[in-house]
């Protein structure tokens, strides 16, 4: 007898259903796992030199501007991150609901609430993060006296 390939063997629907289920609700916890992660460490780096303000300002001078660009580019590739994260999210959602067929909940009608709460929020992570990290970088200038 020779090796059964494994590939080939049909799933019933329901197991593969309860497949992407697990599949799916692992991914939402990767993506807001990920979510307050990205979020602590660009906090941390924004406002550690207000908390260590004046060692830092005396010590680093105009240089403590690294700070904000540290964090712009923390949010820029967390953005990114998130992004693939919502990607592989969506992938396998749209899988589930395909499994799923008639029975599959219904989805909103297109429109204003029927965007995706992920999609909006590593959008906002972006925007917000680069905005805040530009108004940081002219305080902490500020504070130096530049």
């Amino acid at each position: 007898m020779g090796k059964k390939d494994h590939r080939m063997t049909k799933l019933p629907e329901e197991q593969i259903a309860n497949l992407l289920w697990e599949e799916w609700k692992y991914r939402h916890e990767i993506y807001w796992q990920s979510i307050y992660r990205w979020g602590l460490a660009v906090g941390f780096i924004t406002i550690a030199p207000y908390y260590f303000q004046e060692r830092l300002i005396s010590t680093l001078g105009w240089q403590v501007v690294a700070f904000p660009a540290v964090a712009a580019l923390l949010a820029i590739f967390a953005a990114w991150h998130l992004g693939a994260e919502y990607v592989r999210l969506g992938e396998v959602s749209q899988r589930y609901h395909l499994v799923l067929g008639e029975h599959a909940p219904k989805r909103l009608p297109k429109g204003l609430f029927s965007r995706s709460i992920s999609k909006a929020v590593t959008r906002m992570f972006l925007f917000v993060g680069l905005v805040l990290q530009a108004l940081n970088a002219w305080v902490l200038l500020k504070l130096v006296g530049v």
